[in-house]
């Protein structure tokens, strides 16, 4: 699926998309994804989004455990229905 296919009433609701290639592990014998993968996309859209808008600096973070990290209380992933 990708953004064009999405309604545009939908794709209105976010600010931001980054295109991800599936690979041929990320699916079942049936040609299903696989449910572990979607967390997998999520932490790399929002890792991109983060260095993307310099929020995140990996080469120059201190790797203390005292500086903060980004992270997220809770998490779920709903994914677009197909119509």
């Amino acid at each position: 699926m990708n953004r064009e296919s999405i309604p545009a009433q939908m794709r209105s609701a976010y600010r931001w998309f980054v295109p991800i290639t599936t690979r041929w592990l990320d699916h079942d014998v049936f040609g299903h994804v696989n449910n572990v993968i979607y967390y997998s996309w999520i932490d790399t859209a929002v890792n991109s989004y983060l260095l993307t808008h310099g929020l995140l600096d990996i080469a120059g973070s201190p790797s203390s455990a005292s500086s903060p990290k980004p992270g997220a209380a809770t998490s779920a992933a709903s994914p677009i229905p197909r119509r």
